[in-house]
């Protein structure tokens, strides 16, 4: 499509929709978010959540053990991409999972069921800042913010 064969009209919104798209940029990166967690996860803070203190608390017992998500994953019987994804809030644990991940890191039970209560459900992309500070993460969210309507 050339820019010349768009229509005044078109030409006048183009302005308007990217000042908007920038004005939401701006609120979405304002959003609150945990300052202590920015560094362990990698640019990507979580922010305030139903399981922000729990998850805070599953971090710490993770690094206290000096355990890798991938070595968590393997002891309780899950992908890596998963348990990490559980570790950011990201994902909903079965019983089975929460018993096996008590057994690694020290937790007991009713720790998490109250950290993860039979209500929980995952926000997919909650609490996640946007756009990212991580250079890898920004790259990813470049490439669907320029390419993901056309796909």
């Amino acid at each position: 499509m050339n820019i010349r064969s768009l229509s005044p009209l078109t030409l006048s919104v183009i302005p308007r929709v990217s000042q908007q798209l920038s004005a939401r940029s701006r609120l979405l990166a304002a959003r609150p978010a945990l300052p202590d967690l920015h560094r362990k996860y990698h640019g990507a803070p979580i922010g305030q959540h139903q399981t922000t203190e729990f998850l805070k608390r599953l971090v710490d017992a993770k690094e206290s053990k000096e355990l890798s998500f991938g070595e968590i994953a393997k002891r309780i019987g899950r992908s890596e991409v998963w348990t990490a994804a559980l570790f950011y809030g990201q994902a909903k644990p079965e019983q089975i999972d929460l018993n096996k991940l008590g057994e690694v890191l020290d937790i007991a039970e009713q720790d998490f069921k109250k950290g993860f209560p039979k209500s929980f459900f995952p926000i997919r992309g909650a609490g996640l800042q946007i756009p990212p500070t991580d250079p890898l993460m920004y790259r990813l969210y470049e490439f669907l913010i320029v390419y993901g309507f056309p796909l």
